[in-house]
């Protein structure tokens, strides 16, 4: 029951986030003056926060989108990929960490066992392949599911967390040449 109620749990927060993502910008010029306001004040603190929350419990919503949104509120796209990177380091190696130690049991607190199980044949049939390629796209990877998986932590520094930093850093020089 406990681990229905905290992917219920991640759902619906992955909905809200989803939608105030989606009305901010249907809504932009309405929000402009009071969001230019309180984003330099509370934005890499919150981008922070969101990227560490999303890269620790598995949702729908990418901490990319989270990073993309933000940038398009004014905040500074450099100190924004910097902040988003951070959050994101420290989610992963606290994933990882856990579910290193505590196993497979511990990582079907977070997904569904059909699929973690997934995940795992993945990453024992193609090896580091799966990981980086989960860690370069946008879509959510599943560090506490890798640390599960008996991954090393050299493999998941070099297959999962330096791909996934870079990723970052792709994101927000794209947008960066879009907005210029």
């Amino acid at each position: 029951m406990k681990k229905q109620g905290l992917r219920y749990a991640g759902f619906v927060l992955s909905l809200v986030v989803l939608a105030l993502i989606i009305y901010s910008l249907a809504n932009y010029k309405t929000l402009e003056a009071e969001l230019f306001k309180t984003v330099g004040l509370y934005g890499l603190v919150g981008l922070f926060i969101v990227s560490l929350f999303l890269e620790l419990v598995p949702q729908f919503v990418s901490p990319h989108l989270v990073l993309l949104t933000v940038t398009l509120l004014g905040i500074d796209i450099k100190s924004a990929v910097v902040v988003a990177i951070v959050g994101s380091l420290i989610a992963s190696l606290v994933g990882f960490y856990l579910g290193n130690k505590y196993g497979a049991e511990y990582a079907y607190s977070f997904v569904s066992v059909k699929d973690a199980e997934k995940f795992e044949k993945a990453v024992n049939k193609y090896g580091k392949v799966v990981v980086f390629l989960a860690a370069l796209s946008p879509l959510p990877y599943i560090p506490v599911v890798i640390g599960a998986s008996k991954f090393t932590w050299k493999n998941f520094l070099a297959y999962g967390v330096i791909p996934r930093l870079f990723s970052f850093i792709v994101v927000g020089y794209t947008v960066s040449l879009a907005l210029a």
